[in-house]
């Protein structure tokens, strides 16, 4: 399923004045194409500070400009700390670059391919299962 599709759920809930304040990624539940958040307990009812629109993998705009952690880290990919844009998925090399200089190039592209592959079989499971029908 396309990430902006849970994102957009989300702000829906942000637009109707409620904050999820424990979004985890096993909260969107999927099923036969549609999303529903689970687990409110913590939210609390308040208006949405956000100032921009979200676009999944964009890489403006930034969280301080968004103004909204909780929409901002649902459109990109978590590694080392930092949330980056969705095109380091494509690219594992460049993801591989952005993390920790103290750590081998080749422990740096080992996680970037896991976090890529966990990602992917958890995000877009059709271009997961295309990568693991690939040879080689």
């Amino acid at each position: 399923m396309d990430r902006q599709v849970i994102v957009d759920v989300m702000v829906t809930v942000h637009n109707a004045g409620f904050k999820h304040k424990h979004l985890k990624d096993r909260h969107p539940l999927i099923q036969d194409g549609n999303v529903r958040l689970i687990s409110f307990e913590k939210a609390t009812q308040e208006p949405c500070d956000r100032s921009a629109a979200i676009v999944v993998g964009g890489l403006e705009p930034y969280a301080e400009e968004l103004e909204c952690d909780e929409l901002y880290t649902f459109g990109g990919v978590s590694c080392w700390g930092e949330l980056h844009p969705l095109e380091v998925l494509d690219n594992p090399h460049a993801l591989a670059e952005l993390g920790p200089k103290s750590d081998s190039i080749e422990h740096r592209l080992e996680k970037a391919y896991t976090v890529i592959e966990r990602y992917l079989e958890k995000y877009e499971p059709e271009k997961w299962a295309a990568r693991q029908a690939e040879p080689g």
